[in-house]
């Protein structure tokens, strides 16, 4: 180990958040707690960490002609194709350099979360809950995930937590699966939700429509963890627990628009939409028509 190496090791883990500051041009985020989504556009250059606080994903939206990843032992040194991405785990040191603009989507997520996710799907004791290094890879199901969650960004859907946080879920999962050191054992369930519990449950998300209802509290009300209740309510409902909160809405929006005096942007905010144009594009997906035109028939 170099002078440089040591020195580095004796320094404590830094935010990942700090890596990038020098750089940044630009930044869009969304928070969930232990669990950050994050669309960067950056300036080439380069840094390097004694080890991350977080585990890190980094998508490619941009091409980049050369990137250097140095993940402990781990090395890629070569182009930067749209699509690839890069998997830091937390704890280890890095060091990463970037010739182009940079555009990318990141993940920074706290151990704790890949932890609790762990616990929740019963795969894993928690100290062997290690992630691989990955200076580059690919993965489809990784860049659909990063697109959805793009999305979200863009539209500044505020008001959606239950589905950020599904996604997330979704991707927790994924890395469990596929990029833990130890390989996992994740059962999938079959059933349905009990009766009376279906009820309960369903009674709540109707009580609550103008919050913004997050999947932590659906599965409390069942007293289930997150991951299994959202196997279960598919397999009850047919749809995902977001889709049908959305369908809700839209259907209490239908009666509110009844209601000629009521704005069409206080409609929005009464069944839990972000904002208007958020609420007209789920109305019109499911309906097929904008909120003004469903008043005006």
């Amino acid at each position: 180990m170099t002078k440089k190496n040591i020195n580095l090791a004796r320094q404590p883990a830094i935010n990942p958040a700090e890596i990038t500051g020098k750089y940044l041009l630009t930044r869009q985020s969304i928070h969930r707690g232990a669990f950050i989504v994050e669309r960067l556009r950056m300036l080439p250059g380069e840094s390097e960490a004694p080890a991350l606080t977080h585990h890190v994903l980094a998508f490619q939206l941009s091409y980049g002609t050369r990137q250097v990843s140095r993940h402990d032992v781990d090395e890629y040194d070569g182009p930067n194709p749209i699509g690839s991405f890069l998997l830091a785990p937390a704890g280890i040191p890095g060091f990463w350099s970037w010739e182009t603009l940079d555009d990318v989507v990141t993940f920074c997520i706290h151990p704790t979360f890949l932890q609790q996710t762990a616990l929740e799907t019963d795969c894993l004791n928690l100290e062997k809950v290690e992630l691989l290094s990955k200076p580059f890879a690919c993965d489809p199901q990784i860049e659909s995930i990063t697109l959805l969650f793009k999305h979200e960004i863009e539209t500044n859907a505020v008001g959606s937590s239950l589905y950020a946080e599904s996604l997330a879920n979704v991707l927790a999962v994924h890395l469990l699966r596929n990029y833990c050191v130890f390989q996992p054992k994740i059962q999938t369930y079959e059933g349905k939700l009990p009766k009376y519990k279906l009820k309960q449950l369903l009674d709540y998300i109707n009580a609550n429509l103008d919050q913004d209802i997050k999947l932590v509290n659906l599965a409390q009300v069942v007293g289930m963890s997150q991951y299994y209740f959202c196997q279960l309510f598919k397999q009850s409902m047919g749809i995902a627990p977001y889709q049908y909160v959305i369908q809700q809405r839209v259907e209490r929006a239908k009666q509110l628009l009844k209601c000629r005096e009521m704005a069409i942007t206080d409609v929005a905010l009464e069944c839990g939409f972000a904002n208007q144009s958020h609420f007209t594009k789920h109305f019109r997906k499911l309906t097929g028509i904008t909120p003004k035109a469903y008043r005006e028939r």
